[in-house]
């Protein structure tokens, strides 16, 4: 990964006689025995953006109709398990459907229950 040292660390190295933060020691993997140089956590913060960007997340999407509620879910992992759940209190929670996705898009039709104000859904996903 381009570390000209990664053993002995910049600050510790007594071959090394310029221990500015910009001059050959930059190059090390480690500036002294418990912390990193700029030039590792940069890279590190490369990985985890580009783990980030090609991220896509799981989506619910919740449209009102005459007498149902239609979830649509996307962006699933074909293969992964996952529980639709719904709650009209935020505090307890039922499961509405327990499934493994087959497909990218799921659709599930709920029928409004009579006296409730607002319902309130997720989806979880079992490793």
């Amino acid at each position: 990964f381009g570390f000209s040292e990664r053993i002995v660390s910049a600050l510790d190295d007594s071959q090394l006689r310029d221990k500015s933060l910009d001059g050959p020691g930059a190059d090390y993997l480690m500036w002294n025995h418990s912390h990193a140089t700029s030039k590792f956590h940069r890279l590190w913060a490369t990985w985890k953006l580009e783990a980030l960007t090609n991220a896509v997340l799981e989506r619910l999407e919740a449209k009102l109709g005459n007498s149902s509620t239609v979830i649509g879910m996307s962006h699933l992992l074909i293969g992964r398990d996952y529980t639709l759940q719904r709650s009209t209190d935020l505090k307890s929670w039922n499961d509405v459907q327990i499934f493994t996705a087959s497909a990218g898009t799921n659709q599930v039709s709920q029928a409004l229950g009579s006296g409730t104000s607002s319902a309130f859904y997720r989806l979880q996903w079992h490793p």
